[in-house]
């Protein structure tokens, strides 16, 4: 089994995870088309989609859809019950917090930090850490709500 419910309902979605995490087996599902270096963990419930790129020291939490063709650097950690959308570039040392969506065509350079709940717009570019949650859009990145 896997928690199939969209991106527009994260607390709906970890809810039912834990609510079911460990009383039935949750599939953790990954495309044979990734490539995934072998010291990447990736969490209980996650779905690894064709052409992604995971890449070394990675941390994918539990409960997580990782698009097509999306690429996530070394040492970089995507939190639990979170959404990244196609063709996510998050370069190296990049912390995405718990229940974020990271929209398509994003990219997140390296060393930053997300805080939790956050959602990133589709081209967005991210250069900074974000410890404010809410809703960021544009080159460079800048909060709409």
């Amino acid at each position: 089994m896997i928690v199939a419910i969209g991106y527009k309902h994260f607390k709906e979605r970890q809810a039912i995870f834990e609510k079911i995490s460990g009383k039935i087996n949750i599939a953790t599902i990954i495309d044979r088309t990734a490539i995934i270096d072998e010291t990447v963990t990736i969490g209980e419930g996650s779905v690894i989609m064709p052409g992604v790129v995971l890449d070394k020291n990675v941390r994918i939490g539990k409960n997580v859809f990782v698009n097509i063709s999306s690429t996530i650097a070394h040492d970089s950690e995507v939190g639990s019950h979170s959404f990244i959308a196609p063709r996510v570039a998050v370069a190296g040392f990049t912390k995405i917090g718990k229940r974020s969506f990271i929209g398509i065509n994003a990219t997140l350079i390296d060393n930053i930090s997300l805080c939790d709940d956050i959602q990133i717009g589709g081209g967005t570019v991210v250069i900074n850490s974000v410890a404010d949650k809410g809703t960021y859009v544009g080159i460079p990145a800048r909060k709409i709500r």
